[in-house]
Parts: structure tokens; C-alpha cells; sequence
């Protein structure tokens, strides 16, 4: 999906980041890194709730006076509606503090393309597997916190159900699925 160069600017990726596991990053960095070659932007870094460089230090690795801050998640919820907000000082799509303007955008899961996406990753996994042959598991977790965290795997099955596709949604730990929750199988 093209994209207009935005010189004089800084893209912000903000992830989760992990204790446990110290490659969790290395998406984040790599993908920065691809950006950074294309020169879309003045500068590109990014920051985590678990990791550093932190949230908090973000604003001091940033030069630029505008900056465009990408949550790198599923869905809107728990972190992309309170952390990172709270976090990085936001108070809204567009905010003024610290001499900067910081654009504050949807995540990234959320986007209209995720859908062909998910699926063409399916069948570059199964390329030789009939469609009608399958079952697709889109598999995310949400929290108590922020019921909008599971919203986008929702989303996303009942998207690719409706374009008469066969899938279950499914969320981790089972014993997290909500009551309401409802299983989508097969064409309709």
C-alpha cells in the first residue's frame, strides 16, 4: 500500500514487548528498519510497554516536531485505548505537548487490508490445501480490562466467514471465551 513521503517527520512504532523473551522486538526493529529504507520518513523508531527503549523515554529519542504514533497491535483495546495513551501523554487523535504534535492513529490490526492479509499468509502456509477443505484458526487473547481486545479477531472471522470462507475464532485460554461468544463455520 503506497504511502506519501512525509519529510521532517518521525514515525513512532509502539509494541508490548516481553520480559520472557528477548527476540520479542526484533519484528518491531526489523520492520523499522524497512521503513527507514524506504525514506518515508525523518526518522522511525520504536518503543514498548516491557521492553526498552520505553514509552516514556520515547518523546526523548525524537527530534522531529511532528511525530506519528502506530500501535503495533490487533485491536483497539486495554493498551492502544489506556497504556499507550497514558503513557506518551495523549489526549487524543492529535495532541500538542513537549513542542511536538503527536498524531496518535488506529492500530495497525484494524485496518481494512488485515483481512487479505491473514489469508494470504494461510495459503502461503497450505498452498496446495483446497479452501473448501480447511478450517482457518484465527487465534488472539483478549482481557477483563478493555472489552474491545478481542474485538478484532472477531472482526477479522466474521469478515472472512461473510466472504464465504470456511472459519473458527477461537480465544486463549478456552476458558476465557465469553458466554456470549458465537463459532462461525462454513459458507452462508
Amino acid at each position: 500500500m503506497p504511502i506519501s513521503p512525509k519529510p521532517g517527520t518521525a514515525l513512532l512504532i509502539v509494541g508490548h514487548g516481553s520480559t520472557e523473551n528477548p527476540d520479542s522486538s526484533t519484528p518491531y526493529f526489523d520492520h523499522a528498519d524497512e521503513i527507514r529504507d524506504r525514506q518515508l520518513f525523518s526518522e522511525v523508531h520504536c518503543c514498548f510497554w516491557k521492553e526498552e527503549p520505553s514509552m516514556r523515554e520515547a518523546r526523548y529519542l525524537i527530534e522531529a516536531d511532528e511525530v506519528y504514533v502506530v500501535p503495533d497491535f490487533i485491536s483497539e483495546g486495554y493498551f492502544t485505548q489506556e497504556v499507550i495513551p497514558r503513557e506518551l501523554e495523549l489526549e487524543g487523535p492529535t495532541t500538542q505537548r513537549h513542542g511536538k504534535t503527536w498524531h496518535y492513529t488506529l492500530p495497525v490490526g484494524v485496518h481494512a487490508s488485515m483481512t487479505d492479509l491473514i489469508l494470504r499468509r494461510a495459503r502461503e502456509v497450505a498452498p496446495n490445501v483446497a479452501e473448501q477443505e480447511t478450517t482457518l484458526f484465527i487465534v488472539g487473547h483478549g482481557t477483563g480490562l478493555n472489552q474491545n481486545s478481542t474485538k478484532a479477531v472477531r472482526d477479522q472471522a466474521e469478515a472472512i466467514v461473510s466472504g464465504v470462507r470456511c472459519c473458527i475464532s477461537t480465544l486463549l485460554p478456552v476458558s476465557s471465551i465469553p458466554s456470549d461468544f458465537s463459532v462461525a463455520s462454513g459458507p452462508r
